[in-house]
């Protein structure tokens, strides 16, 4: 920065400026993924002030999408089972009583 006293140049505000408007649409486009992801709870826009801000939140968001994507895959090792108990079969008699109330 320059001495105390002495204005900043026009080209300084504007990169300034500039600068502000690109961090407000980043922070909104994190906090929108933030609400998506389900993080709980999510500062207000006007408390995240900082990169470090935004880097906190974007862990976050990672460790939300990584346990999800764990959650999805234990989910869909549950259903294969469901799916290979319910296809046996009686060899004889496809009504047996018993194998329909276990499924």
């Amino acid at each position: 920065m320059q001495d105390p006293g002495i204005p900043l140049s026009e080209k300084l505000i504007l990169e300034l400026e500039s600068a502000r408007i690109n961090f407000v649409e980043l922070r909104d486009r994190v906090i929108k993924l933030a609400e998506s992801s389900r993080i709980s709870p999510i500062l207000k826009p006007d408390e995240i002030v900082s990169r470090q801000d935004l880097e906190t939140l974007l862990h976050a968001i990672a460790d939300a999408e990584k346990k999800k994507s764990e959650s999805e895959k234990v989910r869909s090792s549950a259903l294969k089972v469901i799916e290979k108990i319910l296809a046996i079969a009686h060899r004889v008699e496809s009504n047996f009583q018993p194998l329909q109330e276990c499924q």
